[in-house]
């Protein structure tokens, strides 16, 4: 991974619109600085972020949109290349990057394998029978489907093994996975964790806490935008992100759920897995 400081960055961000004449899209900045997603959020929070800093807005070939506009555009890629596109066709010929497909389906490789249970669902094979075509003869999504499924056999099967042998004490407490931390020795288990966790890498992220409540949202936050101008950010805590939607919260109530694990693809408020910024053990 490349570890650019953030004036190499904007700096390579900055050459890439002059030379498009817009906002770069993530892969475009890769080929002027080879740069990890990762490091970008470390250091930016998001590549959103990293265009405000820059005084750009993202493209709106990035923004949300339904799973349904997401398939369709996908289908017709894959239509105009001849084949399931990779992420820099999508990037390259699509109506919408890739950017909104790997935010629902965490990774490129997951998308034809989701992409095509949704279109069996709803019957839209019938409009693109030379895509499902391609879907059952292209071996890189064979290989995604076939690891799917034996990730899922092994997960059932370590869950049936549980279930046979608990080795577990039953008045003992549980932790979470080890992880690298100068505060913590273990991922958090619950929500007061969560917020135990993001107030110790707050700064690191580019947060500073203005208080912390009972009721919700959770916590406030300012957070530096671009320049000298900084932003007041509501956060709501949770385990997990969809534990957002069984407390019934309002989205509009709140700017981001900060959680230890994401797991709402379809979440409508931004989302900050804290799992990505620390190192399991």
């Amino acid at each position: 991974m490349n570890l650019a400081t953030k004036e190499e960055i904007i700096a390579a961000i900055q050459r890439c619109a002059s030379r498009l004449g817009r906002a770069p899209v993530y892969h475009e900045l890769r080929l002027e600085l080879k740069v990890g997603e990762r490091w970008l959020q470390r250091l930016f929070g998001s590549y959103t972020e990293a265009l405000a800093a820059c005084g750009l807005s993202p493209s709106p070939r990035n923004a949300k949109a339904s799973l349904d506009a997401l398939f369709r555009d996908w289908a017709g890629v894959a239509r105009k290349v001849g084949k399931i596109p990779t992420r820099n066709e999508q990037d390259s010929y699509g109506q919408f990057t890739s950017a909104p497909l790997v935010r629902r389906f965490r990774r490129w490789n997951s998308v034809p394998r989701e992409l095509r249970i949704y279109a069996e669902k709803h019957g839209l094979w019938k409009d693109w029978p030379d895509v499902l075509e391609m879907l059952n003869h292209d071996k890189r999504a064979k290989r995604a489907a076939q690891a799917e499924e034996r990730f899922a056999m092994r997960v059932t099967n370590a869950r049936a093994a549980e279930k046979q042998e608990d080795w577990s004490l039953p008045d003992a407490p549980t932790y979470g996975p080890p992880i690298e931390s100068a505060a913590f020795s273990h991922g958090p288990t619950n929500e007061m964790g969560v917020m135990i966790l993001f107030g110790s890498l707050a700064c690191e992220l580019g947060y500073k806490i203005l208080l912390v409540r009972a009721g919700f949202p959770d916590c406030e936050t300012m957070r530096r935008v671009h320049g000298d101008r900084w932003q007041r950010v509501r956060v709501e805590f949770e385990y997990e992100s969809r534990n957002f939607r069984e407390h019934k919260h309002k989205p509009e109530g709140c700017d981001m759920i900060v959680c230890w694990q994401h797991n709402w693809p379809e979440c409508p408020v931004r989302v900050l897995e804290l799992k990505k910024f620390v190192t399991q053990r």
